[in-house]
């Protein structure tokens, strides 16, 4: 994949590999330049891109064709063959189901000195299947079903995947929802000196303006809020160049323009300036998707980890997987009961949360590629 294109997805895989060269070296095969990379780690994350973390440029077209199956797999199969001659044993860490699929079918040919882990973000057959759209499923159900039993380890991001990939496939799956960079951490001795009432946002919202998000029910939450006599301000940090004017649109026709600063994508380090001056972090996700079974939010950890008490629509993925001590709970797709939570905040809550810091801070990037390379080493 092109991780350049920094999807939040994309920033994830980035720190998680980091994490992990910090303890074996880790080789990233992508489609990537090195030096694109290098200067996305500097801009998004403000640090330099460890040695420990090997970029292996591949390509996926040649003389005028693309093609993943062909070139990308033929240049994946290179680099396995060199590793495993190099090193005693080789971990094959993946989330793309279908170079996935092609790697586990065919590990029987190869070297008994490497290990294959699967990183599961979603059941895909069944996000198709919640669309309608029958054929895709029962597609990618059949990959799903050669992939899983097939694989030596398999990682879910939250418990209620894990309870799917067990019922469908009968295979245990680890649990590793998404994480924190430990530089993030709001420290301690800070924490009972910063003003929160002062500061400038009531509300903070970091992330893309997809559907199954939600932004639409909170921006309706705050539209009642507001004819309930709220007079502070939102922000909404994430927003894409394309989408500005229709959410610009929408803010106005709500008449919220006094109310709602619309941000759009910021560097993943500069995200914390928004949140810092805010006084609750909102994640307001719809009932579609993978909020059914399969989200574990990186806003909510970014949120948790500066100590806002936090927001939240109780979807089933969130609700099974995440809780910081510090949570208002809300119905998903209900602005009525997303403003009352937002009004029972501000009533309710003065300060920060130290607590939901404690509770990120068992959630680290670092800690996370232990807990892989100790179930995979074991």
């Amino acid at each position: 994949m092109h991780l350049a294109q920094r999807f939040t997805y994309h920033l994830s895989i980035l720190q998680f590999a980091h994490a992990l060269s910090e303890y074996v070296p880790v080789y990233l095969l992508v489609l990537d330049k090195q030096v694109c990379l290098e200067q996305m780690f500097r801009e998004e994350f403000g640090i330099d891109m460890p040695s420990t973390l090997i970029i292996v440029s591949l390509k996926n077209t040649r003389l005028g064709f693309k093609s993943n199956t062909l070139w990308f797999r033929a240049g994946v199969n290179s680099v396995l063959k060199r590793l495993s001659s190099e090193y005693s044993k080789v971990i094959v860490y993946s989330r793309n189901v279908k170079i996935f699929n092609y790697l586990v079918r065919t590990k029987l040919k190869r070297n008994l000195n490497i290990t294959y882990a699967f990183e599961s973000h979603q059941l895909f057959s069944q996000n198709l299947g919640f669309n309608c759209e029958f054929d895709r499923a029962k597609q990618e159900h059949q990959l799903e079903t050669s992939l899983y039993p097939q694989t030596d380890h398999v990682f879910a991001n939250t418990p209620l995947l894990a309870l799917q990939i067990k019922k469908l496939f009968s295979v245990n799956a680890t649990v590793l929802p998404v994480a924190v960079r430990e530089d993030d951490l709001l420290k301690a001795n800070v924490a009972p000196h910063i003003d929160f009432q002062s500061r400038h946002y009531d509300f903070a919202y970091v992330g893309s303006f997809d559907k199954w998000k939600g932004v639409e029910t909170l921006v309706s939450a705050l539209d009642l809020l507001k004819k309930n006599n709220w007079t502070g301000r939102a922000v909404l940090v994430g927003i894409r160049k394309h989408e500005v004017s229709k959410w610009n649109e929408i803010i106005c026709q709500f008449e919220l323009s006094k109310h709602v600063d619309l941000v759009e994508r910021v560097p993943r380090r500069s995200v914390f300036k928004y949140i810092d001056n805010a006084k609750f972090g909102v994640v307001p996700n719809s009932m579609l998707d993978d909020s059914i079974f399969n989200t574990s939010p990186l806003k909510l950890f970014d949120y948790a980890a500066r100590g806002l008490p936090i927001v939240v629509s109780r979807v089933p993925a969130i609700d099974a997987g995440v809780s910081p001590p510090v949570t208002l709970w809300c119905r998903p797709d209900d602005p009525k009961s997303l403003s009352e939570a937002l009004c029972k905040a501000l009533q309710k809550h003065k300060c920060l949360s130290f607590g939901n810091c404690e509770w990120a801070s068992e959630h680290t990037w670092r800690l996370r590629a232990k807990t892989v390379l100790a179930k995979i080493l074991s």
